[in-house]
């Protein structure tokens, strides 16, 4: 009995070193077809999309044939300036594009229709993101401002809707409350407003400009990059930092989670991309090819790829694919119970409770 015990303890344990080890992040494949380098890269919410753009202005759109092949299947060139920010409504019906010639625009995802554009930034946009019902596409500018517009009334739009803050915005992110924004500008901290524009609280914890955020799947949590290297996850109930994360060689570019809130990815200027355990803080990967300076990272729904904007030195410039060994696995449902079993005493269901870097 005593070395059955042991035997299986030495299994347990190599099983787990082996989970804890599996970090192969494999070169997939090279999307091809823009004609400079990139700064934005973003998934669709089901997986099936990939939109990037960068400094050809364009932004191009691919669709998976298979879960390792992808085939592009239109450009979009309204832009007259760098695009440096995309992003895909939630319920995956539109993908915005946000650019340095101070316009945002809008299009239908499966048709390639242009539903929505608007040029009332002063400046160049530094990101675009959906409210979560697909309804609003909210812009934020080096200008100073958040900027809203709803999609589904263009009528409201009549009267502009925006939050005037205090300087430029490198990235916001809408709190989960719906009455407030986070917001990082050219400080070292991060600023809570209101949509007044009123500073309401800061979270402090960098020590240098904040450059890029991101919320968590439930909304608990938030991420953020710096000059100073490090990428922090924050606890949005207390406010303070829950880890501070380091392994860049300079500045963070961006920050994003997978879709189960499971993993965090991050870019920096030296050209690495790092994934992390969100729940450990456990670097799980760092990819350093191809490319000198990753721009933006998304993971795709089942966070099995992942996909990099970064500058390369070569003529034909694209997304770079990495399959993942972080494939969600969804939990196996167990059996009905009989009808003539005992009912089992249930639980309680617990509350339902967004510049480009120098």
């Amino acid at each position: 009995m005593l070395r059955i015990l042991i035997f299986t303890a030495l299994i347990l344990s190599v099983s787990t070193k082996i989970n804890a080890q599996d970090s192969s992040f494999r070169l997939n494949m090279k999307l091809s077809g823009h004609r400079a380098n990139l700064e934005a890269v973003a998934f669709s919410p089901d997986g099936k999309w990939l939109a990037s753009g960068g400094w050809d202005n364009e932004m191009r759109i691919y669709k998976a044939d298979t879960p390792k092949r992808w085939s592009e299947v239109r450009v979009h060139k309204s832009h007259r300036a760098a695009i440096t920010s995309i992003a895909f409504s939630k319920d995956g019906k539109f993908v915005a594009s946000g650019s340095k010639d101070f316009t945002i625009q809008v299009y239908e995802t499966e048709t390639g229709k242009a539903v929505f554009s608007a040029s009332d930034h002063k400046d160049a946009v530094t990101r675009v993101l959906f409210d979560a019902k697909s309804k609003f596409i909210m812009s934020s500018s080096v200008d100073g401002t958040i900027r809203m517009y709803d999609l589904l009334e263009p009528k409201n739009n009549e009267k502009p809707r925006f939050i005037k803050y205090t300087g430029p915005i490198n990235s916001f992110v809408p709190a989960i409350d719906g009455r407030s924004f986070f917001v990082a500008s050219n400080k070292a901290v991060i600023d809570i407003v209101d949509f007044k524009g009123t500073v309401l609280r800061t979270l402090t914890g960098h020590s240098d400009v904040v450059t890029s955020m991101a919320l968590s799947p439930d909304g608990k949590k938030l991420i953020s990059g710096s000059y100073d290297k490090t990428v922090i996850n924050w606890d949005l109930t207390t406010g303070k930092a829950l880890r501070t994360l380091k392994g860049h060689l300079w500045k963070v570019t961006s920050v994003c989670w997978s879709n189960d809130g499971r993993y965090m990815a991050s870019t920096g200027n030296e050209g690495e991309t790092i994934v992390w355990d969100a729940e450990s803080g456990q670097t799980l990967t760092t990819i350093t090819k191809p490319g000198n300076n990753a721009r933006c990272a998304s993971f795709s729904s089942d966070a099995s790829v992942l996909a990099i904007a970064t500058l390369m030195q070569i003529k034909d410039h694209g997304p770079v694919l990495y399959t993942t060994p972080l494939r969600s696995v969804k939990p196996i449902k167990k059996p009905a119970a009989p009808a003539t079993a005992t009912p089992a005493v249930g639980t309680k269901p617990a509350a339902n409770t967004t510049a480009k870097p120098k």
